[in-house]
């Protein structure tokens, strides 16, 4: 091959690897390989959706540290124990997460990136009822009422386990995945994107993991957000 050739060989692997990663980065993204929706919806407020947080159907849980042996070495857990529910979280999994010193207060333990405390990593769990009594139509359906009341919401991912088998089944239970985008105040304010997690273990409560951000930002904390949930596991000595 002369040089010529394979100078302009290379300058076309160049130009079609530039373009795949250009396409690549304008996909959204979505964690445990949740489809996103191919256009973005408008979500339309239901007059009685109302939040878990209204309602008051978060579940109480004791959140306690503990020291273990793995592997023949020492190792740290946080574990989460409530009614009908025990889980357990290695510490070394907070290597991007911190404590944060002014909590949102919508969830039970929360989280702030370490680099950006606008970030925040919640965990929560809610008590089924009529609003959530599971991950079924109806009742998602009428979670996603409570969320129109934002600023020009939209949804941009919806998926569902029962429906896509190359989903991650987060803990072995059904699991939906949920990214919607909002308007911040101010016409120069970023997007605004909660990506949710939910999962039905089929009996306690329905465990909830979500992820706030600029939606600008979520190549990069999403992948983060991901590892800390794939982190949680079940505790076994309850």
């Amino acid at each position: 091959m002369s040089a010529f050739a394979l100078i302009m060989t290379r300058s076309l692997f160049l130009v079609f690897a530039l373009g795949c990663a250009t396409l690549a980065s304008a996909q959204p993204w979505a964690p445990f390989h949740a489809k996103p929706l191919e256009a973005q919806l408008r979500l339309v407020s239901t007059a009685t959706a109302k939040s878990w947080a209204v309602l008051g159907l978060q579940t109480t849980f004791r959140i306690t540290d503990r020291m273990a042996e793995w592997d023949g070495m020492p190792a740290r857990y946080i574990d989460f124990n409530t009614t009908g529910l025990a889980l357990e979280l290695p510490f070394e999994a907070l290597e991007s997460w911190v404590q944060t010193g002014k909590p949102t207060g919508r969830y039970t333990y929360e989280l702030a990136h370490k680099f950006d405390d606008k970030v925040r990593f919640g965990f929560t769990a809610v008590r089924r009822a009529s609003f959530l009594s599971n991950l079924d139509t109806p009742a998602w359906n009428s979670y996603l009422g409570s969320l129109g009341s934002n600023p020009n919401p939209r949804l941009v991912t919806n998926d569902d386990s029962l429906t896509n088998n190359l989903m991650l089944r987060v803990l072995g239970g059904r699991t939906r995945v949920l990214e919607y985008r909002f308007s911040g105040e101010e016409p120069d304010d970023p997007v605004l994107s909660v990506s949710q997690i939910f999962v039905d273990l089929g009996s306690g409560p329905i465990v909830i993991f979500t992820l706030e951000a600029n939606a600008a930002e979520l190549p990069k904390v999403g992948p983060e957000f991901e590892d800390l949930v794939g982190s949680f596991g079940f505790l076994e000595n309850r």
